[in-house]
């Protein structure tokens, strides 16, 4: 028996013409039922290009984001300003932090002292208890220590100046004048400083007295006063054996409580 090759249709196929025919049918049918669709529901825009479409009337639009505000029709966005920050508030020094200044006043004194005030030198200071009096007048107020080593003494005036520079240069010029100051051998050492606030100068002076042998030292603050004023504070001492630092500690203690223009 031959073999007889049959066609596609006679296979059970159809002709490739045909089925491309029936396919553009439905998709035709398929864009008028869409047509039909969009016709009845009223369904507003086009799909935009990303496959989202727009929200359906009614929809509320979602919320605005915060890195714009909404401006007025035919103006650009404006961004919203981030609010300021508030500026801290200025801090307060609590006490003893070290930011508020000390009240001044003179240092407490030690045991064995006494204070006191001379209004007509308009100065206030401090002696030893147990001091004598010794060679006061209008400008000055000496006392002399219970042994005779020491004298401490204050005083206020211009005869040599109304600056601290000025009177110590000229007290040092009469110093030197050995007929009128009775010091022989003076060697001076002379260094600007401070007192309360105030300019000072202060003086150094080894020397002895005229027929005598044994050597003195003299400590003298020149402190710039009021009024053309300059005061002075004074501790004259025997050398010898530990009088050099009992009269360290006596001048330093008195210049600690020296306060000047006290009225």
């Amino acid at each position: 028996m031959s073999v007889t090759d049959s066609g596609p249709e006679e296979a059970g196929g159809r002709p490739p013409g045909r089925r491309l025919g029936e396919v553009a049918a439905v998709v035709s049918a398929a864009t008028a039922v869409a047509g039909l669709l969009l016709a009845v529901f009223g369904l507003p825009g086009p799909v935009v290009s990303s496959g989202v479409r727009p929200p359906a009337p009614g929809t509320p639009p979602p919320p605005a984001s915060s890195a714009a505000t909404p401006s007025a029709p035919g103006r650009p966005a404006t961004p919203e300003q981030p609010a300021p920050s508030a500026s801290p508030a200025p801090a307060t020094p609590a006490p003893g932090s070290g930011t508020t200044p000390a009240p001044a006043g003179p240092a407490p004194l030690p045991a064995g002292w006494h204070r006191f005030t001379e209004p007509a030198l308009t100065l206030s200071g401090a002696v030893p208890d147990g001091w004598l009096p010794d060679a006061s007048d209008d400008l000055r107020r000496n006392w002399k220590s219970p042994d005779g080593a020491h004298v401490l003494g204050y005083k206020r005036d211009s005869f040599h100046g109304t600056t601290a520079d000025t009177a110590a240069d000229g007290q040092l010029a009469w110093y030197r004048k050995t007929a009128e100051s009775a010091m022989e051998g003076l060697q001076a050492q002379r260094t600007r400083t401070a007192h309360d606030g105030k300019d000072a100068v202060l003086l150094t002076l080894d020397y002895h007295w005229p027929g005598q042998s044994a050597p003195r030292r003299r400590i003298e603050l020149f402190v710039s006063g009021g009024a053309g004023q300059v005061y002075q504070l004074l501790v004259d001492s025997e050398a010898g054996p530990g009088r050099a630092a009992e009269q360290a500690e006596l001048f330093d203690t008195a210049r600690a409580r020296l306060r000047t223009d006290v009225r």
